[in-house]
């Protein structure tokens, strides 16, 4: 298979984004800046190819088989100080509590890229909302298919505002600079744009299997 170049600047991007975000959300924004294509699948070998930690998937955060830690067994007493241990029990959550920084699930941020994310999961898992109010509403987006904001508004993640679109769709509504302030023919725009875009797909696998 035909490697797929990112250039230093695109990885940088992904080094940036990537922490506290899922597979699919960084793949979602990294489409969305550079206009490209690529899989989960693609930026997640990206992710472990160049060591990026989302702190999400457990990646280079594990002891490896056969490690183990250097006070392994050992009392507290014998690695620490008394003035030591009393300053740990003075920072050390007590069972059940919860740190005050860690926002609440349904919690909302902006990202720094305009989109809105909302908390999902605790402690610190972050969704794109637009994709999360999608999901939750018509289930898993299918493969190579992106959802995008009608009015073009990022903020705006009301249901009416949102359309599933393949995503070779957007790229191209995208290079021919096609859409308007009207949500209605955006949404039509993106609806014909699409069956252009997959016909023209079925008739290259057509040609290919002649």
């Amino acid at each position: 298979m035909k490697y797929k170049h990112y250039t230093d600047e695109q990885i940088d991007y992904i080094r940036e984004i990537a922490k506290g975000r899922t597979r699919q959300d960084i793949t979602d924004l990294f489409n969305e800046k550079f206009n490209q294509n690529r899989t989960v699948k693609g930026i997640a070998n990206i992710l472990h190819r160049h060591k990026i930690r989302t702190g999400m998937q457990g990646y280079n955060t594990q002891f490896k088989k056969g490690n183990g830690a250097w006070n392994k067994g050992l009392k507290r007493e014998e690695y620490l100080t008394k003035d030591q241990i009393e300053k740990s029990k003075e920072t050390q959550f007590k069972k059940g509590q919860v740190s005050p920084r860690r926002k609440d699930l349904g919690a909302e941020r902006i990202n720094e890229f305009g989109f809105i994310e909302v908390k999902t999961e605790q402690p610190d898992t972050w969704k794109l909302k637009h994709r999360h109010i999608w999901e939750e509403e018509h289930g898993e987006i299918p493969y190579r298919h992106v959802i995008i904001f009608k009015d073009g508004d990022k903020t705006n993640c009301e249901l009416y505002n949102l359309m599933m679109v393949y995503q070779n769709a957007v790229t191209t509504v995208g290079m021919r600079k096609a859409l308007t302030e009207y949500p209605e023919i955006n949404e039509a725009i993106y609806n014909l744009t699409e069956l252009e875009v997959k016909t023209n797909v079925r008739k290259r696998n057509e040609e290919a299997i002649k």
